[in-house]
């Protein structure tokens, strides 16, 4: 076997090379690069003089070392290259084979050129030639194409060696594929945006639907006293769908932000999508061809009802974009066993049982350079006026909040293809039932209602005493604390904004307030559902939930309903 073709000539000198080579390989544990400083250093006219004295015994050394090297760089890993001055390929190891695709005897002999993808430009090799000609070794990635065409992503470090007069003769190549890291730190930094994202659009949605909540109570109040029918009541009226519009844009950003509040049922996901049949039918129009595909065994999962059937018809808009001259939409839902984590658009998905619901298209496909921002809110190629790019962006939402995960499979011109994962529920209990909506008459009780937003202060007030009730009113949580430890102070529900500033939230309001009031009810007002909100805070603490932005009708059934409440 050759190991060096730049000392075939000489044997001792050959030796000497396999023998630095071994002494390197032996600390590749701690420093990879020491084979490859120790070659550039060398000097084989200097090697052959020392070699030509040394004894038999030494010689049998030698061999014995240049055997290990072999093994040694045969069985490493990492691949190991080895070119003439002019880049052609004199030794590549096994790891080379198994990486790129060509054997020996197809790479020894062509030029290292065989491996350009195309990916760098001219001032990268100008770059790496020059460090080179210098006697430096050089250190970076490449993006290289395999023999099948395909490319991936190694770190290199190269080494010039040059003979007795320093003129370079030979470039060892020692190289990694770190493709699959690559991979994994593109979805770990796209998981931290998505997250940052979220964070930022579940903060403007709850400033936001403060503003609306004025703007839509008042509005009303003011309907209330103007004739109908009048102009000024058109007017109003579509003060108020605009506002409407808006509080409906604020509740996609809270569903792709995972701030909006879930009511989680078992749910079949192969009966939701054939309830949906006729509207997806009319989503599509008569141009294109609607398939449902149901290879289930009724598995079932557990997620908002409302929830899936967006999800199932963002999806199916998104594939009728895509047909601008007709095709084919599929929504299948199918059962699926992961037996190992399998990548999808912001991680990994755990091994287990998964009910997948997923739609394909025939349409144009989606663009390498596009497709890592599908899931973001208000990003859209859609053209002025044609889209607000929250589609998607409330399906991304939803499916993680549900503990689903979204796959994405798309090819230029062929069609596209987004499956949402959710796991199989097994043996968890349905949802219990809604209670039925509570009359929205007022009552004569006493209310102490707290919150932080002077224009939804004054609006549920004026609200609520309208509707007859008593009303003590703070805008901070300490001034109600301290109006509570005055005599008489007495009320019988607390109606309360649960984020607040100044260090005292709502449910440390209400945690305060009962430990003076133990029989206190609780109604919360949010304009987002974050870690306080939830399942676990709201409702296994006795209160209820009121989300913003609220109409006159709602804030009095809800604080009927939290009054009449066992």
């Amino acid at each position: 076997m050759r190991l060096l073709k730049l000392a075939a000539h000489d044997r001792y000198a050959l030796l000497w090379a396999a023998t630095a080579a071994a002494a390197c390989l032996t600390h590749w544990v701690t420093d990879r690069d020491a084979l490859l400083f120790l070659a550039g250093i060398s000097s084989l006219a200097a090697v052959y003089s020392i070699a030509s004295v040394a004894s038999r015994a030494a010689l049998e050394r030698l061999e014995a070392q240049h055997r290990r090297v072999l093994q040694a760089v045969e069985s490493a890993a990492e691949t190991v290259l080895i070119t003439g001055a002019d880049g052609t390929i004199q030794y590549v190891n096994p790891a080379f084979s198994r990486l790129i695709g060509y054997s020996r005897q197809e790479a020894v002999g062509t030029h290292i050129r065989l491996m350009k993808s195309g990916a760098h430009g001219p001032d990268f090799y100008r770059e790496m030639w020059r460090v080179l000609a210098s006697g430096r070794v050089w250190m970076g990635r490449f993006v290289n194409k395999r023999k099948d065409g395909t490319t991936f992503e190694e770190e290199a470090s190269i080494a010039p060696i040059a003979d007795e007069s320093g003129r370079i003769v030979s470039y060892v190549a020692v190289k990694r594929d770190i493709s699959k890291e690559r991979s994994l730190e593109a979805q770990l930094l796209q998981a931290q945006k998505m997250e940052a994202v979220g964070r930022l659009a579940g903060g403007v949605a709850h400033d936001f639907n403060n503003i609306l909540t004025a703007i839509l109570g008042f509005t009303q109040l003011c309907r209330g006293a103007v004739p109908p029918g009048s102009a000024l009541d058109d007017d109003l009226s579509e003060v108020e769908r605009a506002a409407r519009r808006a509080a409906e844009l604020t509740r996609q950003l809270l569903i792709f932000s995972r701030k909006q509040l879930p009511r989680p049922q078992l749910v079949d996901p192969a009966v939701s999508a054939a309830s949906l049949q006729k509207m997806l039918g009319r989503i599509v129009g008569e141009d294109m061809s609607l398939r449902l595909v149901a290879e289930s065994r009724g598995g079932k999962v557990l997620i908002d009802p409302g929830n899936l059937e967006q999800v199932i018809m963002n999806l199916v808009v998104n594939s009728r974009d895509a047909l601008p001259r007709g095709g084919t939409v599929e929504v299948a839902v199918r059962e699926r066993t992961l037996t190992a984590p399998a990548v999808c658009v912001d991680g990994l998905i755990p091994a287990g049982d998964y009910v997948v619901v997923s739609v394909k298209d025939t349409g144009c496909g989606i663009p390498p350079a596009v497709l890592p921002r599908i899931f973001e809110p208000f990003f859209t190629t859609k053209p002025l006026g044609e889209g607000t790019g929250l589609g998607l962006a409330m399906v991304f939402g939803i499916a993680k909040q549900s503990g689903g995960y979204l796959t994405v499979e798309s090819v230029v011109g062929s069609g596209t293809t987004i499956a949402a994962h959710w796991p199989r529920a097994q043996d968890a209990p349905a949802a219990p039932p809604s209670r039925a909506a509570a009359a929205t008459a007022g009552g004569t009780e006493h209310i102490l209602l707290v919150e932080d937003e002077p224009a939804v202060l004054q609006l549920a007030s004026r609200l609520l005493q309208r509707a007859g009730y008593g009303v003590t009113a703070f805008s901070e949580p300490r001034a109600a604390l301290a109006w509570l430890g005055r005599p008489g102070a007495d009320f019988k529900l607390l109606v309360s904004d649960m984020i607040m500033p100044g260090g005292l939230n709502g449910k440390d309001l209400a945690e305060a307030v009962r430990r003076l009031r133990p029989d206190a009810k609780v109604l919360y007002v949010s304009g987002y559902s974050d870690d306080q909100v939830s399942p676990h805070g709201v409702q296994t603490d006795r209160a209820r939930l009121l989300p913003k932005p609220f109409s006159e009708e709602t804030l009095l059934r809800a604080v009927r309903e939290a009054l009449d409440a066992a």
